[in-house]
């Protein structure tokens, strides 16, 4: 009769360690199934698999995912809750381009334990985009503005890279108050980088994963366009950025455009969509509109030209 009831009593704990993912499948950090017996994990990392040591009863895990990248929660991803068989969760399966918070917590039976200590991990990936920005000193802009139309971003960070060496990379991070995006185009205050006289690189944190900017000081003094002077057009506003050096933007000609038709502010020029629109719809057969503009510092005038191409 006693083999019989330890028998029994076995078959029972199988049973409740079956029934545990219906059990265990809450959608909150608190519930009333807490044991503070039950030992908590202790995470860690080792080839890109995040590994904790087995807890004594049911190797049954709740892990918690919470994406931390967010600027406002606009972008917030909803928080996961996974139930996993092994000690181990393997990051490789994380959404990209996102900073995240993992917690995990072992399940026995209808009971669990607290969550674990948070462990941060990046799913950042290298996007492979990379341009290069002449940093003038002495210019009369207020921001630096880079002329691609860039994804969303969650932050940027940058490097003095004359401090940096292989084994050690100082970064500090742009304060959002520093920086905004406006025409698909990145701004961000000069004022931030005027006590700085490295060559700086920037790692911009997109939703298409790290852009990286080298920034190198000059002194140029002849005006210069920023953006590719040939596009194509997308039935958007055709978005200009220059370089001054202190100087001015003197006038833009070709297929009688008016002042009407652009507008110029601060170093950007804002080519209206519906001016280039009504010339291709004008004329089927025309592939381009070609721009000319004027730039001038002192006793320097620079000339150039604008190519606007049917997509």
């Amino acid at each position: 009769m006693k083999k019989i009831f330890i028998l029994l009593f076995f078959f029972l704990f199988l049973i409740g360690c079956n029934a545990q993912t219906t059990a265990t499948n809450v959608t909150t950090l608190t519930d009333t199934n807490l044991n503070t017996s039950i030992d908590i994990p202790v995470l860690d990392i080792f080839e890109n698999v995040l590994v904790w040591d087995e807890i004594t009863g049911c190797n049954q895990y709740e892990v918690y995912l919470h994406d931390v990248t967010s600027n406002g929660g606009s972008l917030l991803l909803e928080d996961e809750y996974i139930l996993v068989d092994t000690n181990e969760y393997d990051i490789s399966l994380l959404i990209p381009n996102r900073e995240w918070d993992i917690m995990v917590r072992a399940i026995i039976g209808e009971e669990h334990s607290a969550f674990s200590i948070g462990f941060s991990v990046s799913a950042f990936v290298n996007s492979e985009i990379n341009y290069d920005y002449e940093l003038v000193v002495g210019s009369n802009h207020d921001y630096i503005v880079f002329p691609e139309s860039l994804p969303a971003l969650f932050y940027i960070k940058y490097i003095n890279q004359e401090l940096s060496t292989a084994s050690s990379t100082w970064y500090n991070v742009i304060p959002a108050s520093s920086y905004f995006t406006q025409y698909g185009r990145l701004f961000i205050d000069r004022n931030y980088f005027s006590d700085l006289s490295e060559e700086l690189r920037l790692f911009l944190y997109s939703e298409d994963g790290i852009i990286t900017i080298d920034l190198n000081i000059s002194s140029i003094t002849k005006p210069f366009i920023v953006s590719s002077n040939t596009i194509v057009f997308s039935s958007d506003d055709v978005i200009m950025v220059f370089e001054f050096c202190g100087g001015t933007f003197d006038e833009i000609t070709g297929s009688d455009i008016s002042s009407s038709d652009y507008d110029l502010e601060d170093n950007v020029l804002i080519i209206h969509q519906d001016f280039i629109s009504n010339l291709f719809n004008d004329n089927l057969d025309r592939n381009s509109v070609i721009l000319s503009y004027q730039l001038r510092n002192n006793s320097d005038i620079i000339l150039g030209f604008i190519y606007i191409n049917r997509s």
